[in-house]
């Protein structure tokens, strides 16, 4: 039956029907139960149910709700009398059902309310007049019928008479047994037998007419006697056809509301004295234990050590009537001995008549990880923002120191004592600069900024980072002829280190990591998830604790981690890294004995170009170069180190006066073989700016961009901007002389 059935019947009912909320104000009513009181329907919607009810029978209705709000029962009947607005009382039949919210409490209670004013009456005066007994029969608004003892009819009211479409005298002397429903026949003939043994009764059964048509009624059923001996029996029957529909629907409200209990994600229990009387099937998930362990554990058990004693204090503030939060969190220990963090909301009800504990608990273990990781993530990414800043700035700083030593060295006779100092100079001054890059590859991220690397020596400088100081050695395993690879270096060194650290913390007694390195040539028939090709295949391995199966297929997940400390990101941006380098990186482990990581980076076709910071090409150089950078140490460096190849040099501070300057040497005849553009300049535009504009004016312009620091795609996809080259500060002699000679070639 759907909903606006429902309501029909509701409104048009032959009975009195009410919706009355735990409070006792009424919400709703129908036409039937508004005319049998006398009020109307606005009327009794500004009142209290109490208002009507005689005071007499308050106590009994206070009871019967009291327990239905304590979930003693779901549902009662009553009889009792009500005021009608003339100030009238009638006795009325009441049946009522609650319906319950998520957390079990009581939202609304329907009542079906029965006018048996008049069965009452007939009840007091049957005995003393048989015409009053006829009179008040014949005017019921109930079924009455009498039967012999043989179980014929002797009559039938007038209300049954027009309720079933039968006459009282054409079923007199016609059993009883066909106006009965044939599953219900045979309880129905005992009752009446019983019946005639000098017993009451109380029954429902269904009755069919002669159309077929069905009811259910509430039968009551007593001997009649004359000269003490029973001659047959009388029965009066309520029509509970449509309240038995109504609690149908109620039982599936309450199944629904007991589905949604079971099937929630946040645990639901009852605790009383420390001993639960319900729980869902999510507590059990969450603790571990069976519904039948729970039951015989203590509450308290379930709690953390360091938590026990705020718990067992809010449990005495509570039951002392104290102020105590309704909602906090806990520590659960499960039985496998997971600590959970537990966020629970409480309530006090009534539960079979005694004070207990409602709970709503949710695990909040994750959430807070994840609150905890986020917030970590974001003092991180404040910290690389941060560092990044500074990184620029101190790359600017070595552009000019590392410059200026590359170009002093060319001014001193090689291996004489000042070339060794400024060699060494150098050399601190690169390892400065590589150190910067180690420190800021994950607040940098982004785009790859490749370029041809030699993975012997990055694997080498990588490993022996992370292991210096550690109990832990590194060995190596790397052919000659392994291939090049295209890749961002820090990218991948940051890749090699986040492993090398995994492998150093799994040994924490000391060890070994071996890293082997070779060749591979993947095709399309081989179960691996890259392209085919030819690819640099690297393995990492380490003989520590190994990861158990249980989380070897979770620990490339975000924030997900073993170590009490982890942050869980090291192997996720690992993983994230290889994917932007179309590699990929799996892992084989035995618990116990060991890990090994196997990583698969693309190959590269082109030689690594490799630079010898003492050599250079010597030949002299003509032509002009404009350079445009925010920083006076960096403009002067690199211009004192362009003249020293031969070129001559304009300099300029940003991007409007770079693109004056690039006019007014063209309008001149006298116009720039090659500009280098800074990326980035403070307070005014920078080259990816910059470059568009000078492609209008000069769509044969040739550019370098440079920058010491950036997360901006220019880096790594520089031609798609217009520019023909890319050099990361800080840079040599030898390297800007390369770049330079690189481009004017073409």
């Amino acid at each position: 039956m759907n909903e606006e059935q429902i309501r029909n019947y509701f409104e048009l009912g032959l009975i009195g029907m009410a919706v009355v909320t735990p409070e006792k104000e009424i919400i709703e009513v129908n036409s039937f139960l508004c005319d049998m009181i006398g009020y109307t329907k606005d009327e009794l919607l500004k009142i209290k149910w109490s208002d009507i009810s005689h005071p007499d029978d308050l106590q009994i209705n206070t009871t019967k709700l009291n327990q239905m709000l304590s979930d003693d029962i779901d549902g009662y009947s009553l009889e009792k009398r009500l005021i009608r607005k003339d100030g009238s009382v009638i006795f009325v039949n009441i049946s009522s059902k609650c319906t319950r919210g998520e957390d079990g409490s009581v939202e609304r209670i329907i009542s079906l309310v029965q006018d048996i004013t008049e069965r009452k009456k007939a009840e007091e005066i049957i005995w003393e007049s048989e015409l009053r007994y006829r009179t008040v029969v014949e005017n019921a608004r109930e079924y009455i019928w009498q039967l012999d003892t043989k179980g014929n009819f002797v009559f039938i009211n007038r209300y049954a008479e027009e309720m079933s479409d039968q006459k009282s005298n054409d079923l007199k002397g016609r059993n009883f047994s066909p106006s009965v429903h044939p599953d219900d026949l045979e309880n129905v003939q005992a009752i009446f037998l019983d019946t005639l043994n000098g017993n009451i009764n109380e029954y429902e059964t269904r009755i069919v007419d002669d159309k077929g048509n069905e009811d259910i009624l509430l039968v009551q059923t007593i001997p009649l006697y004359a000269d003490g001996e029973i001659t047959g029996t009388l029965s009066f029957g309520r029509n509970i056809s449509e309240r038995r529909k109504t609690e149908k629907a109620l039982r599936e409200s309450e199944e629904k509301y007991r589905t949604l209990v079971e099937q929630s994600h946040d645990g639901i229990y009852i605790y009383k004295g420390n001993r639960f009387l319900f729980v869902n099937d999510r507590i059990c998930e969450v603790t571990g234990y069976s519904k039948e362990e729970l039951y015989d554990l203590d509450f308290l058990k379930l709690i953390h050590p360091d938590d026990k004693a705020g718990i067992e204090k809010y449990e005495i503030n509570r039951s002392t009537g104290k102020d105590t939060p309704s909602v906090y969190q806990t520590r659960i220990i499960s039985k496998d001995g997971q600590i959970r963090n537990m966020e629970l909301s409480v309530r006090i009800i009534t539960y079979q008549g005694e004070y207990a504990i409602l709970g709503i608990g949710r695990d909040v273990s994750d959430q807070l990880k994840l609150d905890e990781e986020r917030q970590k993530n974001q003092r991180l990414e404040s910290l690389g923002i941060f560092a990044g800043g500074i990184a620029h700035d101190f790359n600017n700083f070595l552009t000019g120191i590392l410059g200026n030593i590359s170009l002093a060295k060319t001014m001193v006779e090689p291996g004489s004592k000042i070339h060794r100092i400024l060699s060494n100079s150098e050399k601190a001054s690169n390892k400065a600069s590589g150190l910067t890059h180690q420190l800021l590859t994950f607040s940098r991220g982004g785009v790859p900024v490749r370029e041809n690397l030699s993975i012997n020596e990055l694997l080498r400088q990588s490993a022996d980072f992370v292991l210096s100081g550690s109990n832990v050695n590194a060995s190596y395993d790397i052919p000659s002829d392994i291939w090049a690879m295209n890749a961002d270096k820090g990218q991948i060194s940051q890749v090699i280190q986040n492993i090398t650290i995994n492998a150093d913390q799994s040994m924490p007694d000391g060890g070994e990591v071996l890293i082997k390195a070779g060749n591979t040539v993947i095709d399309r028939n081989m179960p691996v998830q890259l392209n085919p090709g030819r690819y640099v295949r690297i393995e990492i391995s380490d003989s520590g604790t190994g990861i158990s199966v249980d989380h070897i297929s979770k620990i490339f997940d975000p924030f997900y981690s073993t170590k009490k400390d982890g942050s869980g990101l090291g192997l996720t941006t690992a993983f994230s890294i290889m994917r932007k380098h179309d590699g990929n990186i799996t892992v084989k482990s035995k618990y116990g004995t060991g890990t090994t990581f196997i990583i698969h980076l693309p190959a590269s076709t082109d030689k690594v170009i490799t630079y010898d910071d003492d050599k250079y090409h010597s030949e002299t150089h003509d032509g002009r170069i404009l350079i445009m950078d925010d920083k006076d140490i960096v403009r002067t460096t690199i211009s004192s180190m362009l003249k020293h190849l031969g070129y001559e040099t304009e300099c300029s501070r940003n991007g409007d006066e770079a693109i004056e300057k690039y006019c007014s040497a063209m309008r001149n005849g006298n116009p720039f073989k090659l500009v280098i553009l800074d990326l980035t300049v403070q307070g005014g535009k920078g080259g990816k700016e910059t470059i568009e504009e000078l492609k209008k004016i000069d769509p044969a312009i040739k550019a370098i961009v440079s920058s010491g620091y950036s997360t901006d795609p220019v880096m790594a996809h520089y031609s798609d901007y217009g520019f023909m080259g890319v050099i990361m500060k800080p840079y040599t002699l030898v390297k800007i002389e390369s770049s330079i000679r690189e481009i004017l070639s073409l």
